[in-house]
């Protein structure tokens, strides 16, 4: 194996089953992973979540940012066989690995042992014993990688994933004895039975995942998709297990060598928080707050983190909350998060996995109904904090329905996000302002319900009125968020053939508008739209 860092240049939980025990398991798992991975609940992960292309490249896209850490936060096991890998390549994907093992997620690496030409020929002419030659140089590939202080902490972070059960490697080599094993292909799995794969050019190393390293493509297959990718998926998987389980004819895969792995585990950091704090620096820059988003933040605790931000389109009041978010989940806290539209719904999950990665996060409304599944709504909403960083995000028709108020744990734990919070004064939504939650935030460049006074007083006695200051459109333009701008109405006379057009364009309009109020059980919910 290949582990030298000096060659070419990242869904809900269940019940477990049994006291300590994950849905699946590996039997390194021992030392800290019974302490340190979440006792009592198992992480689901939910990869249908995911809108994926069939596709990556990596001087096109960010491979990493856009496919590789969505997967592994949705998912329980990782399952990978490449030539090469480099423990590097831990680097590249970030904090996400280790909320990744934190959750309890299992990676499973088949690569190739580091072998010279002459160590293949010894092997192929009978010269050398191949379990022997395979171990005499995976042993000097480990002492090389700690002897050496610019590959040392990947090798601690490599041995802390061992130590806590979240990482099995083997090696693996051709039985006919002739030239290395050499396939690429990766396997993403979640507790539901959903697959990602993936087949391509892309080892498991730095220099095929950083956008900086090689230009590598990788072709993807989901099983949720269609029955063409779910066949691909379930063949991959089984090519892999047969691999892993020696069960292939034309592979010898053996165990990673014991003494290898006494030497890593002697090694690791004490606890995953240990890791992420000393070995794993994060590789992704973030968008910084404005001065008057951190103004906001602050007056909304000053209000004991209950108010409204009213601020202009554009001025960037969903990154302002995402902050919010943030630093609640860090409690490891729910969140539950309403949109009253299934537009919102996605690029709101869009924006969480993108700014909040290391939180769980379950949809519902607007076609996912995964929340119904028992147990997993009041999961994801309870106040445990071994359960992990969550986020809850629902329509408004969603969150109103009975059976969600039902499933849902409320209590001051929780922290309610209404995006365009207007909408949550309707007859048809404000049953959700009896929904007790301890840190509340709405969010409308419009808070006040025109026309409708008696809705907006339930909105502000709900949330607790404006977070001082507004935002206004000149403030967003002072603040560079908006570019100035000149407003000239015109009025204009319709044809009668121009007005038979614009109503029947706005028969249209309106049908979609129900269409897209129609709930996750397929029922259609009309409710007035204000501005």
């Amino acid at each position: 194996m290949s582990l030298d860092d000096r060659g070419n240049r990242i869904g809900g939980l269940r019940p477990r089953h049994g006291e300590g025990a994950f849905l699946t398991g590996s039997a390194n798992n021992i030392g800290v992973a019974a302490v340190e991975r979440a006792p009592g609940f198992a992480f689901m992960g939910d990869l249908s979540v995911l809108r994926l292309e069939t596709e990556y490249r990596s001087l096109k896209t960010d491979p990493v940012a856009s496919f590789y850490r969505p997967c592994l936060l949705n998912s329980t096991m990782y399952k990978r066989a490449a030539g090469y890998f480099r423990s590097s390549v831990y680097t590249v994907i970030g904090a996400p690995l280790l909320e990744f093992a934190r959750r309890g997620g299992m990676i499973q690496m088949i690569c190739s042992p580091h072998l010279s030409p002459d160590d293949i020929d010894r092997i192929a002419d009978g010269y050398a014993r191949r379990e022997e030659l395979i171990a005499q140089r995976t042993i000097a590939d480990v002492e090389r990688l700690l002897g050496d202080e610019a590959t040392a902490r990947h090798a601690k972070l490599l041995a802390t994933l061992i130590a806590v059960g979240a990482l099995d490697l083997k090696l693996a080599t051709r039985a006919d004895r002739k030239g290395l094993y050499h396939e690429k292909i990766g396997i993403f799995g979640d507790a539901l039975g959903n697959q990602v794969s993936f087949v391509g050019s892309a080892n498991e190393t730095w220099s095929a995942w950083h956008r900086d390293g090689n230009f590598e493509s990788i072709e993807v297959f989901c099983s949720w998709r269609d029955p063409l990718e779910r066949d691909r998926t379930r063949k991959h998987e089984s090519h892999f297990d047969a691999l892993w389980s020696g069960n292939d004819p034309d592979v010898v895969v053996d165990a990673f060598p014991e003494v290898a792995l006494d030497a890593l585990r002697m090694v690791a950091f004490a606890s995953l928080d240990a890791a992420e704090a000393s070995a794993l620096p994060s590789t992704v820059k973030r968008r910084e707050p404005l001065p008057h988003q951190e103004q906001a933040i602050n007056g909304w605790h000053a209000q004991d983190c209950r108010g409204i931000f009213e601020h202009a389109t554009g001025s960037g009041k969903t990154f302002t909350a995402l902050i919010a978010l943030k630093a609640h989940c860090a409690q490891d806290l729910p969140a539950l998060v309403l949109v009253p539209s299934r537009l919102l719904l996605e690029q709101w999950a869009d924006e969480i996995r993108d700014e909040l990665p290391e939180c769980a996060l379950l949809m519902a409304g607007g076609g996912h109904a995964r929340w119904r599944a028992t147990g997993r709504l009041k999961a994801m909403s309870g106040a445990d904090t071994a359960l992990g960083p969550r986020i809850i995000l629902a329509t408004m028709q969603t969150a109103c329905s009975p059976d969600f108020g039902n499933r849902l744990v409320a209590g001051k734990h929780l922290l309610l996000v209404a995006d365009e919070v207007h909408q949550i004064g309707s007859p048809q939504n404000s049953g959700i302002l009896h929904l007790d939650a301890g840190k509340r935030l709405g969010l409308s460049a419009t808070p006040v319900r025109y026309g409708d006074p008696e809705g907006t007083q339930r909105i502000f006695d709900y949330f607790g009125g404006i977070v001082p200051p507004p935002i206004t459109l000149i403030d967003a333009i002072r603040a560079g968020r908006l570019v100035e701008y000149e407003y000239f109405p015109h009025t204009i006379h319709l044809t009668a053939e121009e007005a038979d057009a614009w109503r029947k364009i706005s028969e249209e309009i309106s049908r979609e508008v129900v269409r897209s109020k129609i709930d996750d059980q397929g029922n259609r919910k009309l409710s007035p739209s204000y501005s």
